[in-house]
């Protein structure tokens, strides 16, 4: 096994990961100065910088994943977000994902999917995680690389305003449409009311 570095995709508990692999001597996401700006697109990376090391990252359900960027300081709102009624909410978040997410660098709002878009998963080991079951699977990982790390599951655990259930039909379908790749690469359910639920 090659050395473990970290992917690092806005809104799927990056900054933690960062934070405990730091904590451990780890120079994961923006620790890793050799990757750059740390939420570039993986696959735009050269072939042999990514042949260099083997990867991990984090992916999460869309609907969950634009919630959380619309109560993010950085990609949306922040604590601003009380401040806005359920209509102002899907009309922002809809402004937000149209303007920001096919930025090519990679950035808030970026599918997920593109991070890998192209790239031979096997030949480059990268090990995908979910969000939804994040804490498990990080330890199962970091076990196989003797590596002696934990994640505080309340480091990245907070309340918000807004859940899936504000959103409204014509964000759901935005969402959908932008994000199709990545509710099919990594088998997520489509149905708003399942949002948590990964199809196997």
């Amino acid at each position: 096994m090659k050395e473990l570095k970290f992917i690092h995709i806005t809104k799927t508990a990056g900054t933690s990961i960062e934070n405990v692999g730091a904590n451990a001597g780890l120079k994961w996401g923006r620790h890793h100065k050799e990757y750059g700006w740390w939420h570039s697109v993986f696959a735009r990376k050269p072939f042999i910088f990514k042949a260099q090391y083997d990867w991990f990252m984090v992916v999460r359900n869309p609907y969950t994943r634009m919630i959380s960027e619309f109560h993010c300081k950085w990609g949306g709102v922040g604590n601003q977000a009380r401040k806005y009624n359920t209509s102002q909410f899907n009309n922002m978040l809809c402004g937000f994902i149209k303007k920001r997410a096919h930025k090519p660098r990679g950035d808030h709002y970026t599918p997920q999917h593109d991070y890998i878009n192209g790239v031979r998963v096997k030949i480059h080991k990268i090990h995908i995680l979910r969000f939804e079951n994040l804490k498990e699977e990080f330890e199962d990982l970091m076990d196989v690389y003797g590596l002696h790390v934990k994640l505080n599951m309340h480091t990245f655990k907070s309340k918000k305003k807004f859940t899936v259930d504000h959103l409204q039909p014509h964000t759901i379908r935005l969402i959908k449409n932008v994000y199709q790749k990545d509710f099919k690469h990594f088998n997520y359910s489509t149905d708003v009311n399942n949002c948590s639920y990964v199809n196997k």
